[in-house]
């Protein structure tokens, strides 16, 4: 967990006696129309007689303010017809996934899922290819440096978190009784491919714009620990797995993928496609 420095409130605890490191976390809770306070005390021993204390107050657990802001306007969904376009509005859209990797502490080396956040470019670009900002102490990058085999599971259920106020999509709400996340009419996305380290001086322009996109799209991202050496990665994909309707999935061409204009208006292509 990562923590912004400004709601960290450091302080001094001296001891006589000689502790082991240790973390409590403590929660306050008072119901509804009151304030919710989470306490997380790390204690770090700093030397025999003095230790090291970090507080996180977080007044508010729940974002309530309802009025419908986004960080990138939501661009209209596309339909079901043209599978590769909705693919793509799917990766340039939402903000986070599933990256699976091929565990290197686990015996057998079974799968590793891990929540992830990523971008495929600024609010108005997309490269269709997603970008991750992470460090090899995370167990997802340390597994890659072993084998970077990976996959990156995406699902149109977690469109509620890119904007305040956002309603879920029907088919992929528990809630309405005929919609899941798991319903073949909530979208479900896997890229498949290679998770590579994209190196500032080796690709400095993909780089620099990788970072301004994650830097724009998950503005906390500036202010994580510097301590923990952020590289910028990106998957290079090399098998599409899409299904967004009933009679099953579809596998989508890469190449076909890629070269999706995804600010082209559907009107637009339907009047190219008549002219032919």
């Amino acid at each position: 967990m990562f923590f912004r420095p400004s709601r960290l409130v450091p302080c001094m605890l001296r001891s006589s006696s000689s502790l082991c490191p240790f973390a409590v976390m403590s929660l306050i809770s008072i119901h509804r129309g009151m304030m919710i306070v989470s306490l997380f005390v790390g204690l770090l021993l700093a030397s025999s007689s003095s230790l090291v204390v970090a507080v996180m107050i977080n007044n508010n657990d729940y974002d309530e303010s309802g009025d419908g802001s986004c960080i990138c306007a939501l661009l209209e969904r596309p339909n079901v017809l043209v599978k590769a376009k909705r693919a793509r509005w799917m990766v340039h859209s939402l903000n986070f996934g599933i990256l699976s990797t091929i565990s290197s502490r686990l015996p057998g080396n079974p799968p590793f899922g891990n929540v992830i956040s990523f971008v495929d470019g600024l609010c108005e670009t997309s490269t269709g290819v997603p970008y991750f900002y992470g460090t090899y102490r995370d167990q997802s990058f340390m597994d890659a440096q072993k084998n970077p085999s990976a996959s990156l599971t995406l699902s149109e259920a977690s469109l509620p978190s890119l904007c305040t106020g956002t309603h879920p999509i029907k088919a992929c709400a528990s809630y309405t009784g005929r919609g899941d996340p798991e319903n073949p009419v909530c979208a479900r996305l896997n890229l498949t491919g290679k998770l590579v380290e994209v190196k500032q001086e080796e690709n400095p322009a993909e780089y620099e714009m990788a970072q301004a996109a994650l830097f724009q799209r998950h503005p906390v991202m500036p202010d994580w620990p510097e301590n923990h050496h952020w590289i910028v990665a990106k998957l290079e994909i090399e098998d599409i797995w899409f299904i967004d309707y009933f009679g099953g999935p579809s596998i989508l061409p890469v190449e076909e993928y890629l070269a999706v204009d995804l600010f082209r208006s559907l009107e637009v292509e339907n009047a190219d496609d008549h002219d032919r």
